[in-house]
């Protein structure tokens, strides 16, 4: 067995056979080693926006994870979103791209804007 530890300001994304099976959240953790096929992505939660191989997969095939543990910027063709941390502007999400933020450490909240007109 393998012991893993996640911080106060880290999550960690169980990906067991190529899959992705869970998210982990502070404490300690035991996955059951090489044998399991387990691995433990972490990632700092200090900075919300998630830069992760995984983002799709999470997207498409687990929208429970997706929606317990991230907002998600997804602003159509005509719309840029504004993302604010802790009601200050944060950054743009250019039209037609989608970004997750983490849910865990700061209050993140998306506007939509339209800019045809």
């Amino acid at each position: 067995m393998k012991k893993v530890v996640i911080k106060e300001t880290q999550r960690g994304l169980k990906i067991r056979n190529g899959c992705v099976v869970d998210i982990l959240e502070p404490g300690v953790h035991w996955t059951l080693g090489f044998m399991s096929r387990t691995e433990i992505h972490v990632y700092d939660v200090i900075s919300p926006e998630v830069f992760s191989a995984w983002t799709e997969a999470l997207l498409k095939n687990h929208p429970h994870l997706v929606q317990k543990h991230f907002v998600v910027a997804a602003p159509s063709d005509n719309q840029v979103a504004v993302v604010s941390k802790q009601g200050n502007y944060f950054t743009l999400v250019p039209p037609g791209s989608r970004t997750l933020y983490w849910k865990s450490l700061e209050d993140i909240s998306v506007e939509y804007l339209d800019i045809t007109a």
